[in-house]
């Protein structure tokens, strides 16, 4: 796997990936997790479709026990559980949206600038959990790559021991990656995921080969749940857990 040695991307704040999401369900029936596109639009009935099939996907994926996932109302999404499936696990499955992008780093800017936090037409100003309490920096708009290229994603583990998750990318992905890593040696390569980019190495030499490989401090747990998000493709409406069932189509 040519380059995979000098292009880990270090996952250095995958802890936020999973900050809030094992938010209490206190009024939901036994058994029962109800979930809710996020923002006062209402999502179009094909949206919601979509959302409801992948993430059926997911839970098949993740080999949840007796799940069955429907849809309730305009904007929520009912999965009903058995006794044997962890609960936990689902809400941190469906409560990410998942969705991934390559971008370089918008290195001529500056420090005021960034934060600032004030967009342009080339650049955005995102979160940067890796580089610290409240960092922040800029990237730029267009994504050289993102989570549709990607073919497969398989949790496994580095020549150290440590969790990582293996991507590989469709031959469209393959050649794009290829030739964005050998025009951007020595450039800071960001990996944004939901908005939040996670982190930015340094991109020491082309990466061939059509694959690469996201490591960092996080559990062989936590890597197949990335693995799973990033296999079955983003979910088109971003869901959060509702304490309570409510009246469907709110």
């Amino acid at each position: 796997m040519s380059g995979m040695r000098s292009f880990v991307l270090a996952m250095l704040a995958l802890g936020s990936l999973t900050s809030g999401l094992l938010t209490a369900c206190a009024n939901a029936e036994p058994g029962e997790l109800l979930f809710e596109a996020k923002g006062a639009e209402l999502p179009s009935e094909g949206m919601m479709d979509a959302t409801r099939a992948i993430a059926v996907q997911r839970l098949a994926m993740l080999g949840v026990p007796g799940a069955r996932v429907e849809r309730e109302g305009a904007k929520r999404i009912l999965v009903r559980l058995d006794d044997r499936a962890d609960e936990a696990a689902v809400r941190t499955l469906l409560d990410r949206r998942g969705r991934i992008e390559f971008r370089l780093v918008e290195e001529n800017v500056s420090q005021a600038q960034i934060m600032a936090g004030e967009p342009t037409l080339n650049y955005e100003v995102l979160a940067y959990p890796g580089g610290g309490e409240g960092a922040r920096i800029a990237v730029q708009r267009r994504a050289i790559l993102t989570g549709e290229r990607i073919r497969d994603a398989r949790p496994s583990y580095n020549v150290q021991g440590m969790p990582t998750v293996d991507i590989i990318f469709d031959e469209a992905g393959g050649r794009r990656f290829a030739i964005a890593t050998r025009d951007s040696v020595g450039k800071l390569f960001a990996i944004v995921i939901d908005d939040e980019v996670i982190s930015a190495p340094v991109i020491n030499e082309p990466i061939l080969g059509g694959q690469a490989s996201i490591a960092g401090d996080f559990t062989q747990e936590a890597a197949n749940q990335l693995a799973i998000a990033l296999r079955s493709g983003a979910l088109p409406v971003d869901l959060e857990v509702v304490e309570g069932r409510g009246k469907s189509g709110n």
